[in-house]
């Protein structure tokens, strides 16, 4: 071997070396050879490709690649500086995750972030064509569309301790079954125009002016018509028939007969007191006859 030494140093054309390390006359360390290790203790500019087959790292741990695998660690943030940046996964297979070990992830736009083709712009999430189809506030998701449901059985449940309200400020609320088929609330069951439970579903049908009940109608309390009674069946009373009108009638307008008859008693007719009852053209009034 040749073996050039000098006393301080040796230099080369302009590049000065000086035991280990390889500079120029005025910085004369740019470069600390070592053991399985090189410093650059400066820029170093490189114009071509550089290849680094272990473990590529800037100050010890700020940057860092493996070089077995590729996994890269950086111990700052990562600016893009491009007018237009992309951050892209062409794998053959598998997925990109992104996520935080110790903390949230915030992906933030200047105007709105997309994610396929879900627009999300501050509080609010929508299609491209519609931004503010959802609107999130603290305790409250505002829909300004329709809301679908395709799932076969769906179900809008709540599952608080005090209540459900469903109400519309502006406008009327419509609930209605598929074609043939109905809405149940609780055990009452609205089919059509038909209320019912089920296993009888038209017990009431309404009507523009009317209602018609197909079965019993039994009435606990005081019942007020404010217009005629229609019955086209018999009637059955278990209290007395009170009439309050001044001047009342009892009319039968058949083509047969009338009769008033008490299976197992008397009947009593009877005017008030100094008045009279007319039978045809006799009048009865108290024990006279006339």
């Amino acid at each position: 071997p040749v073996t050039l030494a000098g006393n301080a140093y040796v230099d080369v054309e302009s590049v000065r070396f000086t035991n280990a390390q390889i500079g120029v006359s005025n910085d004369d360390d740019l470069i600390a050879l070592a053991a399985n290790d090189l410093t650059v203790n400066g820029a170093a500019t490189v114009t071509s490709t550089m290849d680094v087959t272990s473990d590529f790292a800037v100050n010890t741990n700020k940057f860092k690649v493996t070089g077995t695998n590729g996994n890269t660690e950086i111990l700052g943030s990562l600016t893009m500086k491009a007018a237009s940046g992309i951050i892209t996964h062409d794998g053959a297979s598998g997925s990109l995750a992104i996520s935080s070990s110790t903390g949230p992830v915030t992906l933030a736009g200047n105007t709105y972030v997309q994610v396929e083709t879900v627009k999300i712009t501050n509080n609010q999430i929508g299609s491209i064509g519609d931004a503010d189809l959802i609107t999130l506030t603290d305790d409250n998701v505002d829909i300004a569309g329709t809301l679908e449901m395709s799932v076969n059985a769906a179900a809008l449940t709540h599952t608080g301790t005090t209540s459900l309200a469903i109400s519309s400020t502006n406008g009327h609320i419509t609930i209605a079954g598929g074609s043939d088929d109905y809405v149940d609330v609780e055990s009452v069951r609205f089919t059509d125009n038909q209320i019912g439970i089920n296993g009888d579903t038209d017990i009431i049908t309404l009507t523009s002016g009317a209602a018609k009940v197909t079965g019993t109608l039994n009435v606990t309390a005081a019942t007020q018509l404010d217009t005629t009674l229609g019955v086209t069946g018999a009637v059955t009373l278990a209290d007395d028939v009170t009439m309050t009108k001044a001047a009342a009638a009892l009319t039968h307008s058949g083509t047969t007969s009338l009769a008033i008859s008490s299976t197992n008693g008397y009947v009593t007719i009877a005017g008030g007191s100094g008045d009279y009852v007319d039978v045809e053209s006799v009048r009865v009034t108290d024990n006279k006859i006339g």
